[in-house]
């Protein structure tokens, strides 16, 4: 098939697919006004990095990734890879950007199926049937349920090809980030928060004992508990308190000597 026809195939499907990420997303366009195109591209476009951006410009994309599909925050060194792979590729710095690009990028394919098909993400959404997966991607990324509209849109969406559950956290955040709204506003806010809660940690993440410690499921899931902690009302400054505790918990429990 001619790329630039299955481009627009992809956008055509996909921009549905965002119109429902917060929910009842589908809902608000039955006033009959035509839905904004969040997603799709022209006959000749190729989506890139622009020219001036540098690896630290992929970081709030490589932490809404690990939010995704992790549910946690990133660690320095999947930080580091991750940003270096899609600065190195010519990514685009964005969610959009790399959904747009996802099935003509092999690189971005390729690093955003990492993702989903690393153990830690089969592991946290093992088992789980469509219904329970989007939610727990919603939980996740939004810190909320799906509602039942948007619930069964994914779902289906799921079922029938239109979505894998490679893209799915990807898709959902950038339809989060893309509806205007009022719901589609307070989940935008809540991601803003999320990732610069992660951010945070991420970088108290700052010692050769620190990045030992925060390996393995006990202190990724104590990590993925203070995520979905953060919501609207979330003070990100006020945070850091409860990111040292939790570092410092998680030395103390793996002895003393590795916290020196």
């Amino acid at each position: 098939m001619n790329t630039n026809i299955a481009a627009r195939k992809l956008g055509a499907s996909l921009s549905m697919l965002l119109l429902a990420a917060c929910g009842g997303g589908v809902d608000h366009d039955m006033d009959g006004s035509k839905p904004q195109r969040l997603l799709g591209l022209s006959e000749h476009a190729v989506v890139r990095a622009a020219p001036a951006a540098t690896a630290a410009d992929y970081e709030t994309v490589v932490q809404q990734l690990y939010l995704g599909y992790f549910g946690r925050p990133a660690d320095p060194m999947g930080l580091q890879n991750f940003t270096a792979a899609l600065f190195e590729s010519g990514a685009p710095t964005t969610a959009a950007g790399l959904l747009e690009t996802y099935q003509m990028n092999a690189v971005v394919r390729g690093l955003v199926d990492a993702f989903s098909s690393s153990p830690e993400s089969k592991s946290l959404y093992s088992g789980a049937d469509n219904f329970t997966f989007i939610n727990e991607v919603f939980h996740n990324v939004l810190g909320r349920d799906v509602q039942l509209a948007g619930l069964t849109f994914w779902s289906n969406a799921l079922s029938d090809g239109r979505l894998t559950r490679s893209n799915a956290a990807l898709a959902i955040m950038v339809g989060a980030l893309s509806n205007n709204t009022e719901q589609g506003l307070v989940d935008a806010l809540v991601i803003s928060k999320k990732v610069s809660v992660a951010a945070g940690f991420t970088a108290s993440v700052d010692t050769a004992n620190d990045i030992a410690n925060y390996r393995g499921e006990s202190i990724a899931g104590t990590a993925r508990t203070m995520m979905r902690s953060v919501n609207i009302q979330t003070d990100v400054e006020s945070f850091r308190p409860t990111i040292d505790s939790l570092m410092s918990d998680q030395c103390a429990s793996v002895g003393l000597q590795q916290c020196i």
